[in-house]
């Protein structure tokens, strides 16, 4: 709904996949700076450290994970709280991304094949 463009992806090669969020009004998020964020799922709390970084002229950022449990909690959710170092929040809507993490994951065997 404000323009922010989320990204989720599996990076098999790396044992892991990413979070990566951008948006046209994040402008003091700056390429190659580094933080933390906290996800906040409800019941679950995951942490993780995320790199600015720049996706069609839209600031933004990324943060790897290598924990199975931190997808299983995307998908299952309904929404996610972010909190980044500097005190900046977003509330996700999570309706969805079960079949999206589905879809993805159906998408990465057959390139394996």
């Amino acid at each position: 709904e404000d323009g922010t463009l989320v990204q989720v992806g599996i990076l098999p090669d790396q044992s892991g996949g990413f979070f990566a969020a951008y948006n046209a009004e994040w402008t003091d998020i700056k390429i190659g700076v580094t933080g933390t964020l906290q996800f906040d799922f409800g019941k679950s709390l995951f942490g993780g450290d995320y790199i600015g970084a720049l996706h069609a002229d839209l600031h933004g950022g990324y943060a790897f994970f290598n924990n199975p449990e931190f997808i299983k909690e995307f998908g299952k959710r309904n929404s996610v709280l972010i909190t980044g170092n500097k005190g900046n929040a977003l509330d996700f809507n999570l309706s969805g991304t079960m079949n999206a993490i589905s879809a993805v994951r159906n998408c990465d065997a057959e390139q394996s094949n």
